[in-house]
């Protein structure tokens, strides 16, 4: 009799942070951390099972996996590698088949121990793998057994999500950046989420000179040539901007007066830790609604 052959094949699938179909809540979402060289750290991760089912899961540290915008400019003859330095291996998180009932919560304890020498930002990532395997149907399973000879195949779909660690060593980071330029540009209708609405697009070009990354947010205000404030616009909160790196942050001004008038606008852009950078530019509109810069 001829005996049958097993293959086992797993099928990895990365998920968002909201995606549905992970059914583990992990918090934080993101490390953010300051550490001395030479220190050793230990932080509780909430783990929380938010289905009807068991789930198993195991743990691991990986490399930082790059999230940039489309907006985002890398330095001049750089690989986004050599950018950050790799904190993978201070980070001590090998778990398997952590064992997480219905509707209910673990901790999950990682490591991060700093190397004396360290210096600067290091970034890394944490792994969580959530197994599931494939049921077969009754027919499947039965056909499988009328069919000694042939091979058959076991599949697991692995669901992944990975969360990112961002390692400061005390001391020797700093966030600082300038506003290269801001460029104002006319956006055709046809081009413009609003149908029946002009817009102006307000590009704010940021460039990272610090030694660590930041998540900036701001506002760019306008102002009529009397002063008077007209609009307040928020650019929302950027992805991480590496040292070195440059980014286009654009802010919209829709359904602005078609009307010859002079314009100032105040571009704000908050880096964190109280550090705030500012530009001005003026502009005008024509009689037709045109934009003069």
């Amino acid at each position: 009799m001829m005996s049958k052959i097993f293959k086992s094949f797993a099928v990895i699938i990365f998920l968002c942070t909201t995606c549905n179909l992970y059914s583990i809540d992990v918090d934080p979402s993101r490390i953010e951390i300051n550490l001395p060289a030479g220190s050793e750290h230990k932080l509780n991760l909430k783990l929380a099972n938010r289905t009807p089912d068991i789930s198993i899961i195991s743990v691991k540290a990986g490399e930082y996996r790059f999230l940039l915008s489309e907006n985002s400019i890398a330095p001049e003859n750089k690989k986004l590698a050599d950018t950050i330095n790799s904190c993978e291996s201070w980070i001590s998180a090998q778990l398997t088949n952590l064992v997480i009932n219905p509707a209910s919560e673990k901790d999950c304890f990682v490591t991060i121990k700093v190397p004396e020498n360290a210096k600067g930002e290091y970034a890394a990532c944490i792994i969580f793998d959530q197994a599931s395997p494939v049921e077969k149907s009754e027919a499947e399973s039965e056909n499988e057994a009328n069919n000694e000879g042939n091979m058959s195949f076991d599949l697991n779909l692995i669901y992944r999500r990975s969360i990112p660690v961002y390692v400061f060593i005390e001391g020797t980071t700093k966030i600082q950046g300038e506003i290269s330029k801001v460029n104002l540009e006319e956006i055709p209708l046809k081009d413009t989420f609003y149908s029946d609405t002009n817009t102006i697009k307000i590009n704010t070009s940021l460039k990272n000179t610090g030694s660590r990354h930041i998540r900036l947010k701001g506002n760019a205000v306008i102002l009529d040539n009397q002063g008077n404030i007209l609009k307040t616009l928020s650019t929302g909160k950027t992805l991480p901007i590496f040292p070195g790196f440059s980014e286009i942050i654009p802010i919209f001004w829709s359904g602005y007066p078609k009307k010859s008038a002079q314009y100032t606008a105040v571009i704000t852009l908050d880096l964190g830790d109280d550090i705030i950078v500012q530009k001005e530019v003026n502009f005008a509109i024509t009689e037709k609604g045109g934009l003069v810069q």
